[in-house]
């Protein structure tokens, strides 16, 4: 039989060839968990039997890897979206919701009139506040007309000062002239006394000169009578008789001219005595004219002291009128104030739209009774309670919050762009600009907080979505980075080994700043340059000699990525 033939075929099981295939999986697996376990192992045998010949050799034999620079991978983080503003409008005053214009969904621009409310309270204030402003203008102009009249009379009192002080000054020159006569009077009465005694003198010197003239008369005439006897007797010549007789003619006429040298003098006495009496006279007027003036100077005085004293008291009249004006200003102004505010109260009877927006929500309807403050009710779709009059959200410009962790926050700044991402739009990205960071971190959660804006013109967005934010990283500077197995943490600190060109160790102090799990980034310590050492060991020590060798390149992967 031909062996072909003998070969006997046997029936195959249904599904045989799965079957096989899902062994031959299994000893796969099993082989390549064999292999991954026992390959590692055989290696570092062989590196440690590498240390173990070199340790023989007088160095030790270590793995070294390089630093790399590289940039920070785009930043994506969850962020959730709500409006550039948004917020509830309630009443300020008390009434019943007498008009509403618009409703839920509606849109409406700044100053739009969306509701009216009837608050006959408000209007009986605002009434009342009017008269109590108008009464209090009525009393500021009644105390402006006593100031003005008050004025009024200081301006007389001036005048009346002004008078009794000429008045015065004329008395006082009454009073100097007065003086000045009675000075001249007693002069005149002295000049007269000096006469009176001149004349007295000269009367007695006129009188004994007619007791001389008479004497030599009585002579001139018994010798002018014994000389013509005896010239008759013819003892004397004639001439004798003549001299003798004009002798006596001479001492008649002496005789005569003094009796009328002693009428002179008597006269001029007399004149002297009356002129003398007359000074007196005038003495005494003027010194009565004196007294009179000095009194009249008195009067006067007083007169001025008391028109003084009349205007200090008007003046204080008008100081204290001119506060009482003041005091009824103020009034004024406080009932201009109530009135103001009474307006500015009434105003709120009007409700009107802060900004452009959407009406979000309504709380109340035509007869609502309206209260300051919130107005809570229920929504008609839904349980759960709503506060104010009417909900508005401004949705054309958008906020979108974004928490940025700690490691990230000094990679965002203000003005940055950025995209934001929503599921709802697959494909699509919105432009945003950051604009604003809080600058502090939340102690708790240790992020930043940070804003982005998007505009959102078609309303297609809206507020309370789920949205991503992707932050573009690229732009700043590459950064040195290590793989993870080069860094040693001891009681030292944080450090690395660095293999020298002298193949001697050097433990450098390192700052780690962000982990990337099998990078981390380096904020300071490296320069990018240095070879280090993979794995140390706690058995190295600054300036062993090593003798170094690239670590395996299937070992460092996560570097060749970069």
């Amino acid at each position: 039989m031909d062996s072909h033939n003998s070969r006997v075929e046997m029936p195959k099981p249904a599904g045989g060839g799965v079957v096989r295939i899902g062994v031959i999986v299994i000893v796969l697996i099993f082989v390549g968990l064999y292999l991954f376990g026992l390959m590692p192992k055989l290696k570092n045998g062989e590196r440690l039997e590498a240390l173990a010949q070199t340790a023989k050799k007088g160095a030790v034999e270590v793995l070294v890897k390089k630093p790399f620079f590289s940039r920070a991978d785009a930043l994506i983080l969850p962020a959730s979206v709500s409006a550039i503003e948004e917020t509830t409008l309630n009443s300020r005053v008390t009434g019943y919701l007498k008009k509403r214009y618009v409703d839920i969904g509606d849109h409406v621009k700044a100053g739009q009139v969306i509701a009216e409310i009837e608050s006959p309270d408000v209007d009986q204030s605002v009434s009342q506040a009017m008269a109590d402003e108008s009464k209090a203008k009525v009393v500021v102009s009644q105390s402006e007309s006593d100031v003005v009249r008050l004025n009024a009379g200081i301006q007389q009192a001036q005048s009346d000062i002004v008078r009794q002080k000429a008045s015065l000054s004329q008395s006082r020159s009454q009073v100097l002239s007065a003086k000045a006569k009675v000075d001249q009077a007693k002069a005149a009465s002295a000049q007269a006394e000096a006469a009176y005694e001149k004349s007295t003198h000269t009367l007695l010197q006129q009188r004994a000169n007619l007791e001389q003239a008479t004497s030599q008369l009585n002579l001139a005439q018994a010798t002018n009578k014994r000389f013509q006897n005896l010239f008759k007797q013819g003892f004397i010549a004639q001439q004798d008789a003549d001299d003798k007789a004009a002798a006596l003619q001479t001492a008649s006429s002496a005789v005569k001219s003094a009796t009328a040298g002693i009428s002179a003098a008597q006269s001029d006495v007399n004149a002297s005595l009356q002129t003398i009496k007359a000074s007196q006279a005038t003495i005494v007027a003027a010194q009565s004219d004196v007294l009179s003036a000095e009194e009249n100077v008195k009067a006067l005085e007083a007169a001025v002291n008391s028109a003084q004293a009349a205007e200090k008291g008007a003046r204080a009249s008008v100081v204290s009128a001119q506060r009482g004006v003041q005091v009824n200003q103020a009034a004024v102004n406080s009932s201009r104030a109530n009135t103001l505010r009474n307006n500015a109260v009434r105003s709120y009877q009007t409700i009107v739209a802060p900004f452009d927006g959407t009406i979000t929500s309504r709380n109340v309807d035509v007869g609502s009774l309206i209260t300051p403050g919130s107005t809570t009710m229920l929504d008609a779709t839904t349980s759960a309670p709503k506060t104010g009059l009417f909900g508005i959200a401004r949705t054309d410009t958008l906020r979108v919050i974004v928490q940025v962790p700690q490691s990230s926050s000094s990679l965002i700044k203000a003005g940055d762009k950025a995209e934001v991402i929503f599921r709802e739009f697959p494909g699509k990205t919105v432009e945003g600009n950051v604009s604003f960071t809080s600058g502090a971190l939340d102690a708790n959660s240790r992020s930043l907080t940070v804003e982005v804006r998007i505009s959102n013109p078609t309303g297609k967005i809206k507020p309370g979505m789920y949205a991503q934010v992707k932050f573009d990283t690229s732009k700043v500077s590459a950064s040195v980075r290590i793989p993870a197995s080069t860094l040693m943490v001891n009681a030292q600190g944080t450090q690395v080994v660095e293999v020298r060109p002298d193949n001697t160790l050097h433990f450098i102090p390192i700052k780690i700043g962000r982990d990337f799990g099998k990078d981390l980034e380096i904020a300071f310590g490296l320069t990018g340059k240095e070879s280090l050492v993979s794995d140390p060991s706690d058995d190295l020590a600054e300036g062993m000699k090593v003798s170094a060798s690239p670590a395996p390149v299937e070992t460092d992967k996560a570097q060749s990525k970069h």
